[in-house]
């Protein structure tokens, strides 16, 4: 049912679909925010010690498997075409979100991991309502569990509409058939694309193989992130005629050259993070596919 609600809010136009994702995100917001802020009055310091208690080796591995978890704000950019003044909105509103989700993200960890032993965290599901209910009592363990709820919520939304957007631009640059250039005549949005991919996103959640799924996601994450770094030195260093940036990222060209290797790094097939060859089916994949999306949408800024 939640699948459905949200393949026809972003059947709807795009103002219903942002607004919907406006309230889910501030709810999130502050129920997150409060239980870190709470939670910082009740670390239990031991709990700390010793900080990385596996060295640093499975943090870097394990980076490869939550980043579907921690990403989003790039999805803000595949809808730059229905933005107002992209060229300012777009920057503030990535590298907005990237300073919020990433304090936000820390602040829960660290009171997670402060006031729940991480032995018990290895043993337990729920580690967030469990940690919750220690200092708030049942009712904000009730709240942290409803917040998890949201995340899912707000990720399903955020991913059909970003991932409708990316198809309709690699259609409008040949790569996908014609049958996917369609706008709906009222509420002009992509709406068989969103109904394909809302679909499809309903049926790999059928399958009940959620870690696997995670798995697949996250180097895809990794795949494209390692190419996007790529492009953006390439379409820089080739200036081609479409190519006005009303952005351009700072320290070039250290960033994007950085992040790549760094990325890749995390978590490579070598490593053995995967427990599915999640890998093997991305990797072939990637270089093929993202160029047509990187250019299909003309970023606004590289």
């Amino acid at each position: 049912m939640a699948g459905l609600f949200f393949a026809y809010i972003n059947y709807r136009e795009a103002k219903v679909t942002g607004r919907t994702q406006n309230v889910i995100v501030v709810i999130l917001v502050v129920i997150l925010g409060t239980f870190a802020l709470w939670g910082l009055f009740n670390i239990n310091p031991s709990l700390h010690r010793p900080f990385w208690p596996y060295g640093w080796e499975p943090v870097v591995g394990t980076v490869g498997l939550i980043i579907v978890s921690f990403t989003g704000f790039e999805k803000i950019s595949t809808l730059a075409e229905e933005l107002k003044r992209p060229g300012r909105n777009l920057p503030l509103s990535i590298v907005g979100s990237v300073i919020v989700a990433t304090a936000l993200y820390a602040l829960v960890v660290f009171v997670v991991t402060g006031v729940v032993s991480y032995e018990v965290i290895n043993r337990i599901d729920g580690s967030l309502a469990k940690a919750a209910s220690t200092f708030m009592g049942l009712w904000g363990g009730v709240g942290l569990a409803f917040a998890l709820l949201l995340v899912t919520a707000s990720s399903a939304n955020a991913a059909i509409m970003a991932s409708s957007r990316i198809n309709f631009a690699m259609r409008r640059d040949g790569i996908m058939p014609r049958w996917f250039d369609e706008i709906h005549p009222r509420y002009r949005t992509p709406y068989r694309l969103i109904l394909l991919t809302s679909g499809l996103g309903l049926l790999m959640a059928l399958t009940g193989r959620a870690e696997a799924l995670a798995e697949i996601s996250s180097a895809f994450f990794m795949v494209s992130y390692t190419f996007l770094s790529l492009s953006c030195l390439v379409i820089r260093r080739a200036k081609p005629a479409w190519y006005k940036p009303a952005y351009r990222i700072p320290l070039y060209p250290g960033c994007p050259s950085s992040a790549g290797p760094c990325v890749s790094w995390s978590s490579p097939p070598w490593r053995g993070h995967y427990s599915s060859p999640a890998w093997s089916w991305c990797c072939p994949a990637s270089p093929g596919t993202m160029p047509g999306r990187g250019i299909g949408r003309r970023s606004r800024g590289c």
